[in-house]
């Protein structure tokens, strides 16, 4: 097992979205069925809770400074303002989401059904890119930004889309065709070497996908079940940390986040610009 530290606030339920925070050199990240937004200091380990109105699958951060909220029923600016409302009929909430590269924000809803989507916010409106979505959840770009890395986590594959087209390309791993392989892709990040390292929920792991080949280069297990999403965090975005959940596991340190150095760095993460808003 590779090194890692413990860090992170006790006690969460449904550990979400990590998002580092270059301004204020702190990682942000979520806990879903806590209704909460924790504020890390790495360098202290001490954490700022704050209480949120509604269970909110992520968070991202504007170019004048503030943060959207994709919760339960709309998208919120962090004075609570309604920045626009959840699509009727497209499932139980917003989940997993990211601002673009291009200054918009995609995120995307859980509807078991099949029934939910990824939506991208510009000017004020959601405009569905992806449908027949369940569990909308990881993504994250190439890094000439043409490509969007995608997952709905009940089809257990991570696609491959253009971008800004969303047009098909391939399917970039299958874990169904993965004799044995336990838990399905939950949260995904990109690296600086092009890998996907993706959070495997049910599976104590993380594991890193070489996107030219589809194979596994690195797994890497955690004493948790529940591991939930990655994000490269750190002033020279050289750490992994990860968000885990409580959800049936009673692993004493199910919830915790961890952070570790992995060898490789990571990309800072992208604002809205506020003229989509």
């Amino acid at each position: 097992m590779s090194e890692f530290k413990v860090l992170g606030k006790d006690n969460v339920l449904l550990g979400e979205g990590p998002m580092w925070d270059d301004d204020l050199q702190r990682v942000k990240y979520i806990d879903i069925n806590g209704k909460s937004l924790i504020t890390l200091n790495l360098d202290t380990e001490q954490c700022e809770v704050l209480d949120l109105p509604e269970q909110t699958g992520c968070i991202a951060k504007c170019s004048d400074g503030r943060y959207l909220y994709a919760a339960t029923t709309a998208v919120f600016d962090d004075k609570l303002n309604r920045i626009c409302s959840f699509p009727n009929g497209k499932g139980a909430r917003f989940n997993d989401g990211k601002a673009t590269p291009d200054g918009k924000f995609l995120v995307g809803t859980i509807e078991r059904n099949c029934g939910g989507g990824l939506y991208c916010l510009e000017n004020g409106k959601l405009t569905e890119k992806i449908g027949g979505v369940s569990i909308s959840n990881g993504l994250d770009w190439s890094l000439d930004n043409k490509i969007l890395y995608y997952c709905d986590t009940p089809t257990r594959k991570i696609v491959a889309y253009s971008y800004p087209e969303f047009e098909f390309i391939k399917t970039v791993i299958d874990f169904n065709e993965i004799d044995g392989f336990t838990g399905n892709p939950d949260g995904l990040c990109i690296d600086m070497n092009e890998n996907l390292w993706v959070a495997i929920w049910g599976g104590s792991c993380v594991v890193c996908v070489d996107t030219k080949t589809s194979k596994i280069t690195q797994k890497i297990d955690f004493p948790v079940k529940y591991i939930s999403c990655p994000s490269f965090v750190g002033k020279n975005m050289d750490l992994l940390f990860l968000t885990s959940a409580k959800h049936d596991d009673t692993a004493s340190l199910a919830g915790k986040c961890f952070v570790l150095d992995v060898g490789v760095t990571g990309r800072k993460p992208y604002k809205v610009d506020t003229k989509n808003l």
